[in-house]
């Protein structure tokens, strides 16, 4: 009975031992990621540097100063200085620009459009655009650069590039050009609109973390919004008509879709727990003991690469495997046999991956968004009145229909508004005719 008793004692401390000390193999997918060489941000055409340092203070480029704080942020991590340094490294480099003025609402239930603010309020569309001037120059350079290439390898020590002084002069462009288009040169303001599209499109196409490829969706949004009001403000031209339509052809789905994305934030992921304290802890730290790094991170990618394969599916079939899996989010991410090993590790892996089903819809809305601005277009071209609107939008199902369902979009007659439903259920996607 003492050597039973002794055996189990000894084969529970072995057992503890080995769960205490024992790490996963890193997932030969990140291996082979890894192993791929590593891009380099300090390039001289790189967008991702240009929108960090596009409210630099006056006289400076923008990518100059994007640069320098890259360098910084670099420099201070080979110093070994602390994270509290680091950042400081980076917060150092103030910005010297800023908005001025508001912009108002567009394109919400109750406000205006781009096309008919300008028109209405051109003295304010005159002052912003004068008191700007600088930020909207530099937005303009913004579109002849032709890479985007974001520092995964900096984890959260990354600064995130200045989005909000982006997008309102993306906005400040359009009043810009709208103020044009009343003047009579549709033509050259749907240029300048091409061109601001192609540049979020591959935003979009090269964005890898979320940030920056929610942010391409919501400036592609704009731009199909902007679009659907010139295309209907009056007949169009064949040039013109033939510009529209380019402007609206349909997005691939390394535009639509987030795949690239959750895979990029694996990366990031695992880069940000490299330069993190926690890896210089001793094996026995006790920290080390109930989070294991290796075993943490794959459980990250695991996560990312799901949401990576529902992203790459088409928006129909999506829709169909969401409601086959109703019980999916409940039933496939949850604490398992890691879970022993790696406990703390474990929960931090759940914790960082949110529900990400609504990020991977908000590129299929831009597609059905597209189509709904298109057939706006479209009706006004062919002069419809309300009562032929339906009949219109059943016609158009197969190449214009909702996106998740392939059925006609919907018609409001009472609001004037062409529709579908969010698969989420939280509302619809419209645009008012």
């Amino acid at each position: 009975m003492k050597r039973l008793k002794y055996s189990i004692i000894f084969f529970y401390l072995t057992l503890f031992v080995f769960l205490a000390v024992y790490d996963e193999h890193l997932s030969p997918e990140l291996v082979r990621e890894l192993a791929k060489p590593r891009p380099k941000i300090i390039e001289p055409g790189n967008a991702w540097l240009a929108m960090l340092g596009i409210d630099a203070p006056a006289g400076t480029s923008p990518i100059a100063y994007g640069e320098k704080q890259m360098r910084d942020i670099d420099k201070a991590i080979r110093d070994g200085k602390s994270t509290v340094e680091i950042i400081s490294a980076s917060l150092d480099n103030k910005s010297g620009l800023s908005f001025k003025g508001k912009l108002p609402p567009f394109y919400g239930k109750e406000s205006r459009g781009i096309l008919a603010y300008s028109t209405t309020h051109p003295t304010e569309v005159d002052s912003l655009c004068r008191d700007n001037a600088e930020l909207l120059r530099r937005y303009e350079q913004l579109l002849s650069l032709t890479s985007f290439t974001e520092p995964l390898a900096y984890g959260s020590y990354s600064p995130f590039p200045h989005f909000s002084p982006t997008r309102s002069s993306q906005q400040l462009l359009f009043l810009r050009l709208a103020a044009q288009a009343g003047q009579g040169d549709l033509t050259r303001v749907l240029t300048g609109l091409h061109d601001d599209m192609a540049y979020w499109r591959f935003i979009a196409r090269d964005s890898r973390t979320l940030i920056s490829k929610i942010i391409s969706i919501a400036a592609l949004s704009t731009d199909l919004r902007f679009a659907a009001e010139l295309g209907a403000s009056r007949p169009l031209t064949p040039p013109e008509s033939a510009l529209v339509k380019e402007i609206l052809h349909p997005f691939d789905m390394g535009e639509a879709s987030l795949a690239k994305a959750f895979q990029g934030e694996a990366l990031y992921s695992y880069y940000n727990m490299e330069l993190s304290i926690w890896n210089t802890l001793k094996w026995w730290s006790p920290e080390r003991l109930i989070s294991k790094h290796y075993a943490t991170i794959n459980r990250i990618l695991a996560y990312n690469s799901e949401f990576a394969r529902q992203a790459a599916l088409p928006p129909q079939q999506y829709a169909e495997e969401q409601k086959r899996h109703a019980g999916r989010k409940a039933d496939s991410f949850k604490i398992g046999i890691p879970g022993l090993y790696n406990p703390t590790g474990e929960i931090l892996a759940l914790i960082s991956i949110p529900h990400l089903s609504a990020y991977i819809e908000t590129g299929h809305n831009m597609e059905g968004l597209r189509r709904l601005a298109l057939l706006k277009v479209l009706a006004h071209a062919e002069g419809l009145p309300p009562q032929r609107m339906q009949a219109f939008l059943d016609a158009h199902a197969a190449d214009l229909g909702d996106p998740y369902t392939s059925k006609p979009m919907k018609w409001d007659a009472e609001k004037r508004r062409i529709y579908f439903p969010r698969l989420s259920g939280e509302g619809s996607v419209e645009l008012y005719l």
